[in-house]
């Protein structure tokens, strides 16, 4: 039995093409080896033990595009932010200059511009769409309360403990000045979802649950309240109501972890022993709309207006 050559090293923890291995000297053939993985992207090649991800992939395609950047839902995912995942069947999305050959590859979604403005170098040394243009490349895909949240996160002050900046991606005056001037697809749609932007959500569901919140006709929710109560250590509900002393918390997926609902129980036990009471909702409100959600919100605050003399 012949013995398989081994690939050189430098393609053993990368993806490859087809003329990558015969300018190498292998036999084109060798991709179709049992230990050679076909990816998503046609013509792009690794080994089974290599882990391809949508970064390995990128990088790869800048190799064979150097005049692409990373575009549309790829540079969400890259700045993490939300991009629906029923609009992203297309494993990466590569934009390019109008007069520039149009990109064609199975597994790229492609895209033309007219400028690369806002086009900057990421972490990963990748030329990618900026946090800003990303969303604006986004409007004409989303719905409006996915354009919504999409502007929540672009907007938001970042956590110091758990992110590595320091500012948001973009202050929410400079936002509206960027849409202002913007007139490209989806341009209503982003501005209404401008409108209804607000800094302090901090996750998608809070953001849908704001505005279910809204719609409901109930009064604008405060957001990020911290109770400044040093025995307390300032512990927070993503949104709710000061004056009427009402606190709403959405418990997601993290919240299951014993530590995490240790955590949540001094919270509610911090709130509680200053007055406040609690409404706690989940991805199973979150799927309903929230509608039940909204109906307690209502006769809590109902409550709280005559138990605080408020009417």
């Amino acid at each position: 039995m012949t013995r398989r050559r081994e690939l050189p090293r430098e393609l053993q923890r990368a993806l490859f093409t087809r003329e990558e291995l015969e300018k190498r000297g292998f036999h084109g053939t060798r991709v179709d080896a049992k230990d050679v993985f076909h990816t998503s992207v046609r013509g792009l090649y690794a080994l089974s033990s290599f882990e391809v991800t949508e970064g390995s992939l990128l990088t790869a395609l800048e190799r064979l595009y150097p005049r692409a950047w990373v575009s549309h839902f790829s540079a969400a995912r890259m700045h993490g932010l939300y991009a629906p995942n029923h609009h992203s069947e297309a494993a990466v999305h590569l934009s390019t200059l109008l007069g520039d050959p149009r990109i064609r590859r199975g597994g790229i979604k492609s895209y033309q511009s007219t400028n690369a403005e806002g086009v900057e170098r990421s972490r990963m040394h990748l030329w990618v769409s900026s946090p800003g243009r990303t969303v604006m490349e986004l409007a004409p895909f989303a719905s409006l309360d996915e354009l919504v949240v999409l502007v929540d996160q672009l907007v938001r002050e970042p956590r110091l403990n758990l992110e590595r900046r320091f500012d948001p991606f973009v202050p929410l005056p400079k936002w509206k000045v960027m849409v202002e001037s913007f007139h490209g697809r989806g341009v209503r749609k982003l501005r209404e979802a401008t409108g209804l932007a607000r800094v302090g959500s901090d996750s998608p569901p809070e953001t849908i649950l704001r505005l279910a919140i809204m719609r409901a006709g109930l009064p604008e929710p405060d957001l990020q309240i911290e109770l400044p109560i040093r025995r307390w250590g300032n512990p927070s509900a993503d949104l709710g109501y000061k004056q009427l002393l009402i606190a709403v918390h959405y418990d997601g997926g993290t919240h299951r972890s014993r530590e995490q609902q240790q955590r949540d129980n001094w919270r509610d036990n911090a709130f509680s022993g200053e007055g406040w009471r609690n409404l706690h909702c989940n991805s199973k409100d979150l799927a309903d709309g929230f509608r039940e959600t909204c109906a307690r919100l209502e006769r809590m605050i109902h409550e709280q207006r005559q138990r605080l003399r408020l009417n």
